[in-house]
């Protein structure tokens, strides 16, 4: 879809008087394509979720290095097209808010449209990186001789993008908001999400979007990371892999072991794993916030120490009862 440009808005001064402000706006299609959209209607909860991620998205990007802070635009939604599920955003700013700090030799005006255009651009185009990203890890980064940035992966292959669109596509805020907005592709008869808008087109298909992982939580800077010793036993040992489940107490979670000696061991069935076999760790706990805004604790095991076996109750000899009976 191509931008509006410029359009006026009247808002009452202070004195009584009225003050015209020229806003710019760009327009995104998102559009839902499957067997349960064909009739022009979508799911009310997958619908919201995606709603919700897309005023997430433009504000999560709103507040990268690129744009410097600026208030987010708003994000305004116009009517739908049977044969699909489609809606159009309309992403509207006042004009005078959106110079980039680029050079531009145009009017004052057209600059500010042009600014919006590029904060779709970006916007659009971290959904594209986290869909060709597919949840790989990046090994380096480097910049091309265009200005780019190429992020190599640890499969071989390479992302290249501008840096405003690296950037603001490992944001966790926007990683989250862009699974929102992918969320209806994990609702069945939902097949395909096209986003068009004027600088940036792309789709994404079921199968791509749940390959884009969860984003990492935030940290809860109002709490402090605590270091500790403690016993455990290991509930849910993860060969392969470095989450393994964790009694303490008992009290089970989750936990990281970076203790790559141990996991070696592990590997190579070495330790044994028992349901009473325990070990002396040192724990980390960083506490963080949820999407939802909870507080919870993401903890690590630093270093296994020792391991003991104890004693079962019916490994010990039975006492004879005063009947005389041995058991």
């Amino acid at each position: 879809m191509t931008g509006d440009g410029l359009e006026g808005g009247v808002v009452p001064a202070g004195d009584g008087s009225a003050v015209i402000h020229r806003t710019s706006q760009e327009r995104i299609t998102l559009r839902f394509d499957g067997d349960n959209v064909i009739d022009g209607t979508i799911n009310a909860r997958a619908m919201g979720q995606a709603l919700q991620g897309a005023a997430n998205l433009v504000q999560a990007v709103a507040n990268t290095s690129t744009f410097d802070d600026h208030s987010a635009p708003e994000v305004r939604v116009a009517a739908t097209e049977e044969g699909s599920f489609e809606i159009e955003l309309i992403i509207q700013a006042l004009g005078e808010w959106w110079a980039m700090s680029r050079e531009v030799l145009v009017s004052d005006d057209a600059q500010a449209a042009s600014a919006l255009a590029g904060f779709v651009s970006v916007a659009v185009g971290a959904m594209k990186w986290a869909r060709d990203k597919a949840g790989r890890r990046i090994k380096t980064k480097s910049i091309n001789a265009n200005g780019d940035v190429e992020a190599h992966l640890d499969d071989g292959t390479t992302l290249v993008a501008p840096p405003e669109v690296a950037e603001a596509a490992e944001e966790p805020k926007v990683q989250r908001a862009i699974k929102e907005v992918t969320a209806p592709l994990s609702y069945m008869g939902i097949q395909t999400l096209n986003i068009e808008s004027m600088t940036v087109n792309i789709s994404v298909s079921s199968d791509e979007a749940r390959k884009i992982p969860d984003p990492e939580p935030e940290p809860d800077l109002t709490r402090k990371t605590e270091v500790y010793e403690t016993w455990v036993t290991f509930d849910r040992p993860h060969f392969g892999g470095d989450r393994w489940g964790v009694v303490m107490a008992s009290k089970k979670f989750r936990a990281t072991i970076e203790d790559a000696e141990f996991l070696t061991r592990a590997d190579h069935g070495n330790v044994s794993l028992g349901a009473y076999d325990e070990f002396k760790v040192r724990v980390r706990e960083e506490p963080y916030l949820t999407g939802g805004g909870r507080r919870q604790n993401r903890r690590y095991i630093e270093q296994v120490y020792e391991h003991r076996q104890p004693k079962r109750d019916t490994d010990e000899p039975r006492l004879p009862t005063e009947e005389g009976g041995g058991g």
